[in-house]
């Protein structure tokens, strides 16, 4: 038969039966393939995704108008607006908030000021200098620090001078000046010594800086302060003070909550101030040698506008988590997950990294190659099913191993990302919402529709179909295609021109496809093409080249002398028709052979191991050539030919 050598075929409602049989002859199955060494993935949001989306804040605010109290009723659904002092509990004071200062974690203490003096209280019965403006104070062991004073507003070590050896674990130091909002009134920490250091290297604080060791842990810092003066740091450095008045109210509202309803990670403290807790910063760092406000006149508004404003849930202070996108919907947690459409001017709305294969097999391979990453559980929110919540990682060493979309996130922590708005950074996975990006999936996507319809796949079609593929459903796809009537459409358009020599008229081509709705095979159209008078007509006219043209286009041989005699003699008397020669010439084990052997050639680039190919010959008679095309396209071998 000359039809499948173009290479699409009809699958019919038979392919169910083929699936269905017990056994199979199996196409050759390529042994399982390492990973490439870079994974590509798309993913959403950036952060945890659990409360307030900082841009969806932002989102609502400029693109629906919402309120900051619209705003924390869609994010921080069965919590009420409240002031803190209504709140049935209150774990954290909020004149005295206590901040670890992670960044200076087992330094020595420094600290100066430039307006007044350092009150120091812990020293016991140990004086400080009338005039010291700057103190040292470093660790002697469990239970006792070293004091240095210096009469100097300086950080370098050679200007202090040693005072006492004290038995203390918590020392306390502030200015004597009154505070006036100005850096001169603050402590200064000196988190590196020198007064002219990198960017940053030094901040000031409003209140008092603690030095203390914890259980005869490591030297830890830590500043005290009243919850609007961290807020007045935390809001700008969490959401750009740029930003729209109810988004940073909201964020206001959210850091204030946060942080009064209690941390118990932080011994000695009550929260900390890096994105583990929220970022603060003081109110002014070191830049080119002066200080720099951290501060800002926007988000002090802000604060100022919901002051005492608070979270309620059950009487209690809610702990008001935020992130800074999340992709379009929230994680769920302690508030009901709620999609985010403000969220959607997020440039890491969206996003694709590519990251290191080598992190997961490092991690978790036992030395093996990574040939399988497969999700298998998500939260159900959003695209792909949301957030991955477990991931099978096979190896080539027959490892497994199970994790979390967290863990995943974790481990790929660096390679290059790309944002929504097309900006490139170092980065890792932003989020635990990802999924491989459709990479191999596309190229075995686009060339099973050349396969079938003889064009490439269209974005849609490959974003329909990369994660059935994915997820092994191959055999969907193929089968879609070759019942579309698209196929249909290209199918009979082709036996016009290969069997007629002409372009099919719109009537024919209509009426044609119309009955392929009905269920007719393109076989049994295929044998009424040859059976016609106009292919009779346009092969000598009689029944003797009639038959001889059969065996060209059909066989692909000259006629024997017997055969021809025998079907010419056959159409002489009548005893059947030219539409059921030719149906009998497509029947033929030698034309089924043929079309089997054209099948595997043109499909997998090889001819067909013999018990396959035996198989096939017989099946043909009842499921049909696309049958075969379609699961020698579902087959392994020929994903991985179409995809290396």
């Amino acid at each position: 038969m000359s039809t499948p050598r173009t290479l699409r075929r009809t699958v019919t409602a038979a392919l169910a039966v083929v699936l269905g049989l017990a056994v199979l002859p199996l196409v050759a199955q390529p042994a399982a393939a390492d990973l490439p060494d870079q994974l590509v993935f798309d993913g959403r949001g950036w952060g945890h995704g659990r409360g307030m989306s900082q841009w969806g804040a932002q989102g609502y605010a400029t693109q629906y108008g919402w309120t900051s109290a619209q705003i924390l009723d869609h994010y921080y659904g069965g919590t009420t607006r409240g002031r803190w002092q209504d709140a049935s509990s209150r774990p954290i004071d909020p004149d005295a908030v206590r901040i670890r200062l992670r960044g200076s974690e087992g330094r020595d203490f420094r600290t100066t000021v430039t307006n007044g003096t350092l009150a120091v209280s812990g020293l016991g019965a140990v004086e400080l200098p009338s005039d010291t403006k700057a103190v040292h104070i470093t660790r002697k062991d469990g239970s006792s620090f070293d004091v240095y004073a210096a009469s100097t507003t300086t950080c370098t070590s050679s200007d202090y001078t040693f005072v006492a050896n004290v038995e203390s674990t918590q020392i306390d130091v502030r200015p004597t000046a009154s505070y006036s909002g100005q850096a001169a009134d603050m402590l200064r920490l000196c988190t590196q010594y020198g007064d002219n250091g990198p960017a940053g290297t030094s901040i000031w604080y409003p209140g008092t800086l603690r030095t203390h060791i914890v259980a005869g842990a490591t030297q830890q810092t830590v500043n005290i302060t009243t919850i609007e003066q961290q807020l007045r740091s935390v809001v700008p450095n969490e959401s750009p003070s740029s930003w729209s008045l109810p988004a940073l109210e909201a964020q206001s509202v959210a850091a204030r909550s946060y942080a009064l309803a209690g941390d118990s990670r932080w011994a000695g403290a009550d929260t900390c101030d890096t994105i583990w807790c929220q970022v603060y910063v003081g109110h002014f760092k070191l830049s080119n040698g002066a200080p720099v406000p951290t501060t800002a006149t926007r988000t002090d508004q802000a604060i100022t506008n919901t002051r005492d404003i608070v979270r309620l849930s059950s009487g209690r202070i809610a702990r008001t988590e935020f992130s800074s996108s999340t992709g379009g919907w929230t994680a769920g947690g302690a508030f009901a997950a709620v999609e985010d459409l403000g969220d959607s001017i997020s440039p890491r709305h969206t996003w694709k990294c590519t990251v290191p294969t080598s992190l997961l097999e490092a991690k978790y391979g036992n030395g093996g190659s990574l040939t399988d990453f497969r999700v298998t559980d998500r939260n159900g929110l959003g695209t792909w099913g949301g957030r991955v919540e477990r991931v099978v990682l096979s190896f080539g060493n027959g490892t497994t191993a199970t994790v979390t979309g967290n863990d995943v996130r974790s481990t790929l922590n660096r390679g290059t990302c790309t944002e929504a708005n097309g900006r490139v950074v170092s980065a890792g996975l932003f989020s635990d919402w990802f999924d491989l990006a459709c990479v191999a999936e596309a190229l075995y996507v686009d060339a099973v529709h050349e396969l079938f319809l003889g064009r490439s796949a269209t974005g849609a079609e490959t974003e329909q179909w990369c994660r059935p593929v994915r997820d092994g459903n191959r055999i969907g796809l193929t089968e879609a295609l070759s019942v579309s009537d698209e196929w249909a459409g290209v199918q009979i358009a082709e036996l016009y021109q290969k069997i007629l020599g002409r372009t099919g008229d719109d009537e024919g081509r209509a009426y044609w496809l119309s009955q392929v709705e009905r269920g007719l095979r393109i076989e049994d159209i295929a044998a009424q093409f040859y059976g016609s008078q106009e292919y009779f007509g346009a092969n000598g006219g009689t029944n003797r080249s009639y038959v001889e043209a059969l065996y060209l286009d059909l066989l692909e041989r000259p006629a024997d002398a017997e055969g021809r005699d025998h079907w010419s003699t056959q159409l002489d008397a009548r005893r059947i028709n030219r539409q059921q020669v030719a149906a009998d010439f497509y029947a033929s084990i030698e034309s089924r052979a043929d079309r089997v052997d054209t099948l595997f050639t043109q499909i997998l680039g090889r001819s067909a191991d013999p018990e396959g190919r035996s198989y096939w010959i017989r099946q043909l008679l009842t499921l049909g050539d696309v049958s075969l095309a379609a699961w020698l396209a579902a087959s392994a071998e020929y994903y991985a030919n179409a995809t290396s």
